[in-house]
């Protein structure tokens, strides 16, 4: 066999190696995922989430519920939750998107008040960002109730 088609043949395994060991380093890769394999996630987790009347993922918290949503083919987890009886003024929750990363609130178009938080799994997200969106959901949900939702 030709020198040149060795080295070659070589070179090429220890590429293709060390894009395999890039890719499994921070573990499973996450792209996309189902209602069910997010819920599976979620319960190892330690969260309670059951599937909604609407079929949607219902996420209790503090006796509140809030919601995962899969969109874009389900290459986004969309967190939502929304108020009907809150009393802010749009210069509080514009303060909140103001002054607050990774969320945004509003009131929707039947005056609900509305936080919202979003993932892209686009690309691929290890697990620990996964846990750590869940985290940040949580966290930036209870800072909103006391600051927004009284």
């Amino acid at each position: 066999m030709n020198k040149k088609w060795v080295l070659l043949f070589v070179m090429g395994g220890l590429f293709l190696s060390s894009v395999v060991a890039q890719s499994t380093k921070y573990g499973a890769i996450i792209s996309s995922t189902t209602k069910e394999q997010l819920m599976d996630f979620m319960k190892n987790e330690g969260y309670a989430v059951q599937l909604d009347e609407d079929g949607d993922i219902l996420w209790k918290q503090d006796g509140y519920k809030t919601y995962l949503f899969l969109e874009d083919n389900n290459t986004v987890i969309l967190f939502y939750v929304a108020f009907s009886d809150a009393e802010v003024t749009l210069d509080e929750v514009n303060a909140w998107n103001r002054d607050h990363k990774f969320s945004r609130s509003y009131i929707d178009d039947e005056n609900n008040l509305c936080l919202e938080s979003d993932l892209c799994l686009t690309g691929g997200v290890t697990p620990d960002r996964l846990r750590s969106f869940l985290r940040i959901c949580r966290d930036v949900f209870a800072g909103w109730r006391s600051e927004l939702f009284q």
